[in-house]
């Protein structure tokens, strides 16, 4: 029988079978089989396109794929991954059993390339790379777990582990669909460091969704968190996102779209807290759109302390809008709404504040503040403000305002109180319904400015002033060492003009004043006080109490015709004008008062001239006003101190009658004209120095009387002169 041959010839088939198997895998583990041999296997059961170099197997290790290259295509989206080798472990008898045989899968030195077209057409592709991939991924109870993933990315090193849940590739078709979570930390970007960052995820083949998302963030010692969920389409390249955000504002620009850090940097304090909603496309910066609402405690804004801010966002198109604005400073707050296109230099605005004025301003920026640039603020200031402001050019402004403060005002001007409302359209401010309290009175009017070139800029300005302390007035005004001013003042006025290095200047208007109980000591009045004592020496001290007049402007010229300063004992008449370029002009005259007839001391004066004929001419700078007589008697005239006569205007001497002329002094006539020398009298002329006569030209020279032009050491010259005129 044959029949015990069998077992041997089994054993022997199974020896060989075993032998191939052996020579196989010692093949395959040292040799390998070329990578197109299976190719076409592994593409049909993945759906990739694969290509490799060579397979191995290796005992310890598993199946290693040499230069391993898989790329999938569709017309949105591209992607290549390229390993320098990938080692796979798998499990024949769950394959046997008909479970998820594959149980791990490594990757060394690989690369990952993705790429989406362009949304419209033209559009370039927008592409993100990694590089230098090692990773390590594990399956265990139904679930990929990522247990080691480190790579580059965007020059940063990233650090992550996971979890994913979905069939391997060949049991896809059921569930395309890869979800799961992912931990990372340690990238930077840009100086942005993420600590720690927590993630969970949903990808299919037209979008990833990020839920939920928790990001730590460090920059230097500052930090921030996000808190929230997103969602990226991986066609259109648009992303949403709902975040939580408590940060330092320093650690997140980095990271923001550059007319947002401009906003955002100068804030310097406790974190930001925000609830945002977000969304727009990779490839376009400008289709950024946020809406939510922040909110801030204590810091400083451009160096401005804030105590608390808070305030809903909206931003798209560069547009920034801020609504339910609450801004609170340790004076007061500012509330409304504020929009800037952050390209333009537009702000429109809806606001109210009690807060300091430079302090807002100063937040806002320094193009605002130069609008503030000569006011000072010192007390309570209440406003509000709507409409818009082009704080570059003003072609497109147009505001309107309301405001009332205490203690504030503008250059030397100051005020206890003022209120009024404003209206500026382009270059053009209107101030109406101007109301308040100044210098111990009040002050109400209206005013208009416009242009705002300093060549330029042009004023009206109606104002009236009741029972302002006249002393303090001046003051305020500059004007220093006025005691003697004191009175109340009561004025009304309308003025047109420049301004000029913000001083008004006026060149057209008119008004009155009144100065009550006011004190006028004449020994202010110079030459004027020293005069009158001199004409009236038992007048005494006189006290002028009460100044008013009524006045036009001009062509430079302030011009009265009825001012009047006035006492208990008499009153100064004057008409006149000053001329802005510190010149006066004017006619003084002094009376008695009108509820006096007769004063004793003034009926001592001289009977030859009646006491309201006594008249002055004024003239000279303000500082320094010079005071000359009119209408005098020869008495009066002789009266007066030589030095005085030497200092009077010569054309007022000329007006002298001639029988007055010869009475003045030597030294006074010697300062004649020359044209009036010659025409004094004989006996004047002869008591004159020779060499005031000797030195005459020689025009004048032969309008002397003969015998005096004789006495004289006559030149050749002369002698040639008088010869002619004797043939």
């Amino acid at each position: 029988m044959h029949l015990p041959r069998c077992p041997c010839l089994t054993w022997r088939i199974l020896g060989l079978l075993l032998l191939c198997g052996l020579l196989l895998m010692l093949y395959g583990s040292t040799k390998g089989l070329p990578g197109r041999w299976l190719e076409p296997w592994l593409g049909s059961a993945t759906g990739y396109r694969i290509a490799l170099d060579r397979v191995r197997w290796d005992p310890l290790e598993g199946i290693l794929g040499e230069n391993v290259r898989i790329e999938t295509d569709t017309q949105q989206f591209r992607a290549w991954l390229t390993a320098a080798q990938v080692i796979i472990r798998i499990n024949p008898l769950a394959w046997i059993s008909g479970q998820t045989w594959l149980r791990q899968v490594r990757m060394h030195n690989g690369a990952l390339r993705l790429e989406w077209a362009g949304t419209s057409a033209g559009q370039e592709r927008t592409s993100l790379a990694i590089h230098n991939i090692q990773g390590n991924l594990r399956y265990r109870q139904a679930s990929w777990q990522l247990t080691e993933f480190r790579a580059e990315m965007l020059d940063t090193a990233i650090n992550c582990y996971g979890e994913m849940f979905f069939p391997p590739p060949q049991l896809a078709t059921d569930n395309p669909n890869l979800q799961g979570w992912l931990a990372c930390s340690g990238p930077v970007w840009q100086g942005v460091r993420m600590e720690t960052g927590l993630v969970g995820f949903t990808f299919s083949d037209k979008l990833i969704q990020l839920e939920p998302l928790y990001v730590a963030l460090t920059r230097g010692t500052s930090g921030g968190v996000l808190e929230g969920q997103a969602c990226y389409h991986l066609e259109t390249k648009d992303y949403t996102a709902q975040l939580k955000v408590q940060a330092d504002p320093y650690c997140l620009t980095p990271l923001l779209n550059s007319n947002l850090v401009d906003w955002i940097r100068p804030w310097n304090g406790q974190r930001l807290e925000a609830e945002l909603a977000l969304g727009g496309r990779v490839d376009n910066e400008d289709a950024l759109w946020i809406t939510g609402r922040l909110a801030a405690g204590d810091g400083t804004y451009n160096t401005v302390p804030i105590k608390e801010f808070s305030t809903s966002i909206s931003y798209a198109q560069d547009r920034l809008t801020l609504d339910n604005l609450y801004l609170a400073r340790p004076e007061g707050a500012l509330t409304g709404w504020l929009t800037t296109d952050l390209n333009e230099t537009i702000l429109e605005m809806d606001l109210s504040s009690t807060a300091h004025p430079v302090a807002i301003a100063k937040i806002l920026g320094d193009d605002i503040l130069a609008y503030l640039d000569g006011f000072h603020f010192e007390g309570q200031m209440r406003m509000s403000v709507r409409g818009r402001l082009d704080y570059e050019t003003g072609t497109r402004t147009d505001l309107r305002a309301a405001i009332e403060g205490w203690e504030w005002g503008y250059l030397p001007w100051h005020a206890e109180h003022c209120a009024f409302n404003l209206a500026l359209r382009q270059q053009d401010l209107h101030l109406t319904q101007l109301r308040g309290a100044a210098f111990e009175g009040t002050f109400s009017g209206e005013a208009a400015w416009h242009g705002s070139q300093a060549d330029q800029a042009s004023y009206t300005l109606q104002a009236r002033l009741d029972d302002m302390n006249f002393n303090a007035l001046l003051e305020g005004l500059g004007y220093t060492n006025q005691a003697e001013q004191a009175g109340h003042m009561y004025a009304e006025c309308i003025l047109a003009g420049a301004l000029r290095e913000g001083r008004l200047q006026a060149s057209s208007g008119g008004g009155w004043i009144r100065i009550q109980d006011g004190l006028y000591q004449l020994h202010f009045l110079g030459d004027f006080a020293r005069l009158l004592n001199t004409l009236a020496p038992r007048i005494g001290r006189i006290s002028l109490t009460d100044f008013e007049a009524t006045f036009s402007l001009n062509e430079q010229r302030l011009t009265t015709s009825a001012a009047r300063l006035s006492g208990p004992q008499l009153a100064v008449h004057g008409q006149g004008h000053y001329a802005l370029d510190d010149q006066l002009a004017f006619i003084v005259w002094v009376r008695l008062p009108e509820r006096f007839l007769l004063l004793s001391s003034i009926s001592q004066m001289t009977d030859a001239l009646p006491f309201r004929l006594l008249a002055f001419r004024l003239t000279g700078p303000l500082a320094n006003p010079q005071w000359w007589p009119l209408n005098l008697t020869q008495e009066q005239l002789r009266s007066l101190p030589t030095d005085l006569l030497i200092k009077m205007p010569k054309n007022i001497l000329l007006d002298l009658p001639r029988n007055v002329l010869v009475t003045l002094p030597q030294e006074v006539l010697v300062t004649l004209p020359r044209e009036l020398l010659v025409t004094l009298p004989r006996e004047v002329l002869l008591k004159l120095p020779k060499r005031v006569l000797i030195d005459l030209p020689e025009e004048l020279f032969i309008k002397l009387p003969q015998d005096i032009r004789s006495s004289l050491l006559p030149t050749p010259k002369r002698r040639s002169s008088e010869r002619k005129k004797g043939q």
